[in-house]
């Protein structure tokens, strides 16, 4: 296994771990997998209530830097929901997020 792929399985887990804190009041993030030589995430949540998960697939996505913080945008995604879906074009699509600096040193 080499260096980036043991990369992106830390950056998965700790990614996980701080998304799921997040969103535990309303859902469990199943799955979590970046691969960052493809810039593709796949991602699998369960809402509280809910019987199946809804998957997202960011199929590209861009990390920036300005300044010394580190940001990632979102430039392509797909869900098995398409309510989902335009909620993340609406509001997740082209827009920069920061990057926590806990996650910096495995980019």
């Amino acid at each position: 296994m080499d260096i980036k792929r043991v990369k992106d399985i830390m950056l998965s887990k700790a990614a996980r771990a701080m998304i799921n804190t997040k969103i535990k009041s309303f859902a469990v993030l199943l799955t979590l997998y970046i691969d960052s030589s493809k810039k593709y995430i796949f991602i699998q949540v369960l809402p509280y209530g809910e019987k199946s998960p809804i998957v997202v697939y960011i199929n590209r996505y861009r990390l920036l830097r300005d300044k010394d913080v580190d940001y990632v945008r979102i430039e392509k995604v797909k869900s098995s929901r398409v309510w989902i879906e335009n909620l993340l074009h609406s509001y997740i699509v082209g827009k920069n997020f920061r990057v926590p600096a806990i996650l910096r040193v495995l980019l």
